[in-house]
């Protein structure tokens, strides 16, 4: 009696063993019917294999990792012989699936089995097989029957981003003071071997113009130190804030910012990449990195708020700062060229240490306004103020202040020179008007012009009569 093979069809690889008319091999399980063999007859000559058993998945074809997957079959007999077909796991099935038969459903069995997070990253599918079987063997005398089936269903990357808590960075730095910081990545499919890992980038966002914010990645320096307990793994890391490697803030033109002139802005974001390749989103930090000497405070003194007068040296006096009381504090004329002054009048700055007060110098720019002009005016005095503090860089700031200028310049007309005679005047010069002398003009209004006096004329002395004429 022959049986054909009916071949199965699935979404993963099914292979049945058993096919053809082959004869039995003695030592080694065989698929098909064993007949009583007939008188003087070789027992493995009457031997006929054929499919007699169906394996039928009814549900499920995959496995996600992380997850408990189930996939259902359904075994049944091609022969009347049997009436109780059982499904067996094969030996060699990854460790932790088991097969389960139905309480309700006849020859239903559910395959069950959690994939290992990570998985995937080292086998895409997994491999095992069941076996079909006779489960009344001893009511059919010497009749055998076994089938069996070779699965391969594929395992799915577990889709669960990675978690990360980085408590530890703080948010004020101290320049020069590099601290460790570290990075915890929860990773649902790490393993131990294969690890997540930490990603540092970019901050992406808006920046602020007044304080702004500059690249910190290349301010973090990895450790090589990890710790792993379970699938959380903690990174160190070192943030460098040395001299050298914090920026000092200023502004496209290279200008230091005022509002940011104690210490400037480092980000950079973070993000883990689990075993299996996801990503968790990138978290942004935004640390300070506060300068160990920091641009000084200028204190104008009031009298700097007074009115100037063109002609005349004006004292523009101030005070330069530390803040700290620590470091070298310096002040220079930033724009002397811009400010308008007299002939070899340039405008000069001289200062002078406190001898009340550390980090602390006392200054007096003098600057005489030109004649030339258009009163009133108002022109923008710019320094330079410079702090150092031991190795670390020297921290500028401008600062700017109006001067109003108001006063003219005072011209005062020459006084007439005296007559060329001391003899009595004629009656002529007597009669004639007294000429007065112009009062003083003030420069830089419309009726300022320069008044020459001409001296009086020489007048003859009167004729003296001669006597006996």
């Amino acid at each position: 009696m022959n049986f054909k093979y009916m071949t199965l069809i699935m979404s993963g690889v099914l292979v049945l063993s058993a096919c053809g008319k082959d004869k039995a091999d003695a030592t080694k399980p065989y698929d098909g019917i064993a007949l009583t063999p007939a008188t003087g007859a070789k027992a493995e000559d009457q031997i006929t294999r054929g499919a007699a058993f169906n394996i039928q998945r009814v549900s499920g074809d995959s496995f996600s990792e992380g997850d408990q997957g189930v996939v259902r079959y359904k075994v049944t007999s091609n022969f009347s012989e049997i009436t109780t077909p059982v499904l067996e796991l094969a030996p060699g099935a990854p460790s932790g699936m088991v097969l389960v038969k139905s309480p309700t459903e006849a020859g239903v069995y559910s395959v069950q089995w959690t994939p290992p997070t990570g998985f995937s990253q080292s086998q895409k599918s997994v491999q095992y097989t069941l076996v079909a079987k006779d489960g009344a063997p001893a009511s059919q005398g010497n009749i055998k029957f076994r089938n069996s089936s070779s699965e391969s269903l594929s395992v799915v990357q577990n889709k669960v981003e990675p978690e990360i808590k980085a408590d530890t960075i703080k948010a004020v730095y101290e320049e020069g003071r590099s601290e460790t910081f570290t990075v915890s990545v929860t990773d649902p499919s790490g393993n131990g071997k294969n690890q997540a890992y930490v990603s540092f980038d970019l901050c992406r966002g808006s920046v602020n113009t007044e304080n702004p914010v500059f690249d910190g990645v290349g301010n973090i320096k990895d450790l090589k130190d990890v710790k792993v307990n379970g699938n959380v793994y903690t990174y160190s890391f070192k943030l460098n804030t040395d001299a050298a490697a914090v920026p000092v803030a200023a502004d496209a033109k290279g200008n230091v910012n005022v509002n940011a002139r104690d210490g400037v802005n480092l980000c950079f974001a973070v993000s883990a990449v689990s075993a299996n390749g996801n990503r968790s989103p990138a978290r942004p930090y935004t640390v300070r990195v506060k300068y160990a000497s920091r641009a000084p405070d200028v204190v104008f003194d009031k009298t700097a708020d007074e009115p100037l007068v063109a002609g005349k040296a004006n004292n523009i006096v101030f005070t330069v700062k530390s803040g700290s009381g620590l470091g070298e504090v310096s002040a220079g004329l930033r724009n002397a060229g811009a400010l308008v002054s007299e002939p070899k009048t340039k405008p000069g700055i001289n200062c002078g240490a406190s001898t009340t007060e550390a980090a602390t110098q006392l200054c007096t720019v003098t600057y005489t306004p030109s004649c030339k002009l258009v009163l009133p005016k108002t022109v923008k005095l710019e320094l330079v103020v410079t702090n150092k503090l031991g190795s670390s860089k020297p921290k500028s700031d401008i600062v700017s202040k109006e001067l109003n200028i108001t006063g003219a310049c005072e011209v005062v007309a020459p006084v007439a020179p005296a007559a060329a005679s001391s003899a009595a005047p004629s009656a002529s010069a007597a009669s004639a008007p007294e000429k007065k002398t112009p009062a003083p003009v003030k420069a830089g209004s419309k009726s300022a012009k320069s008044v020459k006096s001409k001296p009086a004329a020489a007048q003859p002395a009167a004729s003296s009569p001669q006597a006996g004429v």
